[in-house]
């Protein structure tokens, strides 16, 4: 009867717990915009991705985001210029780390020796490389070092007239984690479509790696000197703060004795902070198994002494000579004014976790994002220092495209720029237009489809078949024309692909080798 009396418990304090209920309004509100939304036929504008991510589409942050570009557009093309070279030095280091890395972890492989912790390179995958407990840190500055790199391709862009689809924010609520964010979509197609100079395109792929870059700096600053960010709110950690009171059964010698939420600063007289808080170096060097303390604890905001007994270790334990207490425990930082006896003496140690956090993700951010994968931006930065040196050569040739009309979409942007004409729109062979034999092959200009300008530039860039009285819905239709085509395209490509390539293999070699030898776990995390 207890197991099931404990289950119902559990679940009791799940359903409330004050994040779960914080995650059950954050869905709650999705569904109402859900309902909102569709009424006034906007649902496009909602992408929901239950239970982890709703993403909402809005104009109102581009205009903000457009205001900031344009206050000082010279000022940001100074900046995102810098980032170019700053970006692509982690391009550089990339393939150097990943090179690197990657005999020392073959080496190691072939020897059959273990490689060194730091050479493990380890995806985040909640449940498998990383405990939840982990990745529940992992929330905020990964959401954090999105909006800033998303943001400052936004800007970016704006400061160079180059145009941005839409922006807009996102959120997560997943029981007990919760954290918004925001992301940019440019307009891929204006930005190939338009003449754009290659440090413009170059300066809004470097912008986002380049930011995350410095937001890294300025973690790992704050990191660095953590204690004197803190000083205003909280002292250095002078005490330990008890997490988990281990039972009888689970090998621990003081239950009932101690309880999670004390505080503890003494034992025999010796205060932790002169021991640099390193319990478990004076349990070994200081103290013996079926020893007594006497050890000064807070309890309750009150100090009191209470006798703490030591023992030996559980039998899965690696030291079975130390004198095991039966405790789990974290650095306690002494308030110094409302804000820190409001957030408590622990909160310094998520504080603290986050910003290490907020460094680790930046960095590997940069480093990867700038690797010359077609995912990342380093793929577009190495493209345009290609197409610097191989410069375009322009033909008239015939393109063909092929679209499928559906239903909403009913407008094709054709692929490639200067148009010269549509020469035919044809309705290729299917399932569907076999069965209706009566319907025409080639479609009609005017009647069936027109070409139009969307951007106003003078050139001919869409093929819309909303004026078409027939149904064709569904059907795959093959626009031929003439345009512009660059003949060296294809040796750009080339030579992308045999950089992509190499990339590919480095990084996947590196996951692989490193997962083999070492398990895919976080290093120094488990």
């Amino acid at each position: 009867m207890a197991p099931v009396q404990q289950t119902s418990n559990d679940l009791v304090n799940f359903l409330l717990n004050p994040f779960f209920l914080i995650a059950v309004v954050f869905w709650g509100i999705i569904a109402l915009l859900v309902l909102v939304l569709g009424r006034f036929k906007k649902s496009k504008a909602l992408s929901v991705f239950f239970p982890f991510i709703a993403m909402i589409r809005t104009t109102r942050l581009n205009k903000l985001l457009k205001s900031i570009a344009l206050k000082s557009p010279r000022t940001w093309k100074v900046l995102f210029t810098i980032g170019i070279f700053v970006s692509f030095a982690f391009t550089i280091y990339g393939f150097t780390y990943f090179v690197t890395n990657f005999i020392v972890l073959l080496t190691n492989f072939v020897a059959n020796t273990p490689p060194p912790p730091e050479a493990q390179i380890t995806p985040l995958v909640p449940g498998l490389t990383i405990n939840f407990e982990t990745f529940s840190y992992l929330i905020i500055p990964i959401l954090f070092v999105l909006t800033v790199h998303e943001f400052s391709h936004a800007i970016a862009a704006n400061a160079d007239g180059i145009p941005i689809k839409s922006t807009g924010v996102l959120g997560m609520g997943v029981f007990f984690i919760i954290g918004f964010g925001a992301f940019v979509e440019p307009d891929e197609k204006s930005f190939k479509r338009g003449q754009f100079s290659g440090w413009a395109k170059t300066r809004m792929a470097a912008a986002g790696s380049f930011s995350n870059a410095f937001l890294a700096v300025i973690a790992l600053l704050i990191v660095l000197n953590f204690t004197s960010v803190i000083s205003l709110s909280w002292g250095p950690p002078s005490a330990l703060s008890i997490r988990t009171v281990y039972t009888t059964a689970q090998g621990g010698h003081n239950e009932g004795v101690l309880f999670p939420g004390d505080v503890l600063h003494e034992i025999n007289g010796t205060r932790l902070s002169d021991l640099n808080l390193s319990l478990s170096s004076y349990l070994y060097n200081q103290v013996h198994q079926n020893d007594t303390l006497a050890c000064l604890i807070t309890r309750n905001g009150v100090n009191q002494t209470i006798m703490v007994l030591t023992g030996l270790p559980p039998p899965e334990a690696s030291n079975q000579s130390i004198a095991f207490i039966g405790i789990q425990s974290e650095a306690w930082w002494p308030a110094r004014d409302w804000l820190g006896t409001w957030l408590g003496g622990t909160f310094p140690n998520t504080l603290q976790l986050e910003f290490y956090w907020l460094w680790a993700i930046s960095i590997s951010v940069t480093i990867f994002n700038m690797m010359p994968l077609p995912i990342f931006d380093g793929d577009k930065c190495i493209y345009e220092v290609i197409s610097y040196f191989i410069k375009p050569r322009k033909e008239i040739q015939e393109v063909k495209d092929k679209f499928v009309i559906g239903k909403d979409s009913k407008t094709c942007e054709l692929s490639h720029v200067n148009v010269q004409g549509v020469n035919s729109v044809v309705v290729l062979p299917n399932r569907r237009n076999q069965e209706k034999e009566s319907m025409a092959i080639e479609l009609t200009e005017h009647m069936d489809y027109q070409i139009t300008d969307s951007d106003g530039d003078g050139k001919m860039d869409h093929v819309s078949f909303e004026l078409s009285d027939k149904d064709l819905a569904g059907i795959t239709v093959e626009i031929s024309y003439n345009a512009d085509v660059d003949t060296n395209e294809s040796k750009k490509q080339y030579i992308m692909n045999i950089i992509r390539v190499i990339a590919l293999v480095l990084i996947f070699g590196n996951f692989v080798i490193s997962g083999i030898t070492m398990g895919f776990t976080m290093p120094f995390f488990g």
